[in-house]
């Protein structure tokens, strides 16, 4: 899954390279507000793409996809303009549940790295 995250953030180059970049690309506003704490959602190609505002006020963009399947969850995101990402894996349906909390320990992650 890392492999997965260096490819789709560009940082690896592939010959599948442009295509994932199209597929970030938004192409849906689904007028979802409040979602996860984010002020707007948008649906791009299996990508979703968010926009919050961090402790600065600066508005961060935020481009990731999760699921579950057979009692196991994950979720991939990553941060375009500062190349973070994190990939989160997890055996169980309820540690996760809401897409907030993903988004809120995304966030939290990348903040760390930064520093």
């Amino acid at each position: 899954m890392t492999k997965y995250l260096a490819a789709s953030m560009g940082l690896t180059k592939t010959n599948l390279s442009s295509a994932m970049e199209i597929s970030h690309q938004p192409r849906f506003n689904t007028s979802i507000r409040g979602f996860g704490g984010h002020s707007r959602v948008y649906v791009g190609l299996a990508w979703f793409t968010t926009y919050t505002s961090n402790t600065s006020g600066i508005t961060e963009k935020l481009i990731w996809d999760n699921g579950q399947f057979n009692g196991y969850n994950g979720f991939i995101g990553f941060n375009p303009n500062t190349h973070l990402g994190v990939v989160i894996l997890c055996n169980g349906v309820m540690a996760f549940r809401k897409a907030s909390v993903y988004h809120k320990l995304v966030l939290g992650c990348m903040t760390i790295f930064q520093t």
